[in-house]
C-alpha cells in the first residue's frame, strides 16, 4: 500500500520517507544545533550589548527606546551565508515587532546593513539623551 507524500506529492510505501523530507528535516536540525551553541548564544549577547540592549530600528529610524523582546537578527539568513552566521556586520538587534518585519521583508537588508555600519564604524551608540 502507498500514500501521498505531503513534501513532494509523490506515493511512497508506508514508512517510506522521502529525500526532500530527509534534507528538510536535516537543514532543521542543523540550525536548531547552531542556535543552541555556546558560540551562538555568546555572539548573541555580544552583539546585545554593542547595541546597547536596544532596538537599532526603533532608536534610529521611529527615535524610541525599546528594550523589551529583544532579539537579534541575521540579516543574510543563515541558510544562504553560514559563514556569516557569526559576523557583526550580518547581526542587529531588533525587538520582536521589527523583527518579525525584517523576516518578512518589510524591512529590507539595505536598511538594516545601514544601521549596522552607523554602529560599527560609527562609533556606536549615539548618546542617550536623559529625560528630566
Amino acid at each position: 500500500m502507498k500514500k501521498l507524500c505531503p513534501i513532494c506529492g509523490k506515493l511512497h510505501g508506508i514508512g517510506e520517507t522521502c529525500k526532500p523530507y530527509v534534507r528538510r528535516t536535516d537543514a532543521l536540525t542543523e540550525q536548531r544545533s547552531f542556535r543552541n551553541s555556546t558560540a551562538w548564544k555568546k555572539k548573541r549577547e555580544e552583539i546585545k550589548e554593542r547595541d546597547k540592549y536596544l532596538c537599532l530600528y526603533c532608536l534610529m529610524v521611529e527615535k524610541n527606546l525599546a528594550r523589551k523582546n529583544l532579539e537579534v537578527h541575521h540579516i543574510v539568513k543563515i541558510k544562504y551565508n553560514k559563514e556569516g552566521r557569526l559576523s557583526n556586520d550580518n547581526l542587529v538587534t531588533l525587538c520582536r515587532y521589527h523583527h518579525e518585519q525584517a523576516e518578512k521583508n518589510i524591512i529590507n537588508k539595505e536598511e538594516l546593513f545601514a544601521l549596522v555600519d552607523k554602529v560599527e564604524r560609527g562609533g556606536g551608540i549615539p548618546p542617550l539623551e536623559s529625560k528630566r
